[in-house]
């Protein structure tokens, strides 16, 4: 008594142990829960833009593995393409099995369960948003980079997207 299973051992009720981690270092460590039963991961994510905040956001998104599958969307489709070849070739190497795709695509994006915008949005931010709500409505749409800031106001003043499937981190 007083010791947690190791990852991956299987409880009395049959579900498999998970060891909580803060960042990739740390195990959890406080009293409340050691274990949590294995949840099944989401779908996929799609990620619209390839370039340094997207990529960040794909690998670390895929090094997690709380989504099947992530989805880089970017106009050009070699850079999408791309990083995702690189994401994907890294897993082994990091211990990660999830998928990882790239598409020029907005069709891509169809039916995402989280869709964060990672690159300023041109021409019409506020038709891309209502384009990317009316293709996966029940997604939580996430504006992650920082000129997002007025596009989610404006989103939110227009109504186009209801404000509780909108999320922005850029600074008021």
């Amino acid at each position: 008594e007083g010791q947690s299973d190791p990852p991956g051992a299987t409880s009395d009720d049959g579900d498999m142990a998970v060891e909580l981690r803060l960042g990739s270092h740390a195990p959890y460590t406080t009293g409340v829960a050691r274990r949590l039963p294995r949840t099944s991961s989401m779908p996929f994510v799609a990620i619209l833009g390839a370039g340094p905040l997207g990529g960040a956001l794909a690998y670390a998104l895929a090094a997690r593995g709380r989504f099947d599958e992530v989805r880089l969307i970017d106009p050009e489709k070699t850079l999408a393409a791309g990083k995702a070849l690189d994401i994907l070739q890294s897993g082994p190497v990091d211990g990660y099995s999830t998928r990882v795709s790239g598409s020029a695509s907005l069709d891509a994006a169809t039916g995402a369960w989280v869709t964060l915008l990672a690159d300023p949005i041109q021409p019409d931010p506020l038709a891309h948003l209502t384009e990317l709500h009316r293709r996966s409505p029940g997604a939580v749409i996430v504006c992650a980079d920082a000129g997002h800031q007025m596009v989610l106001a404006r989103a939110v003043a227009t109504g186009a997207v209801p404000p509780d499937r909108l999320l922005g981190s850029a600074p008021a």
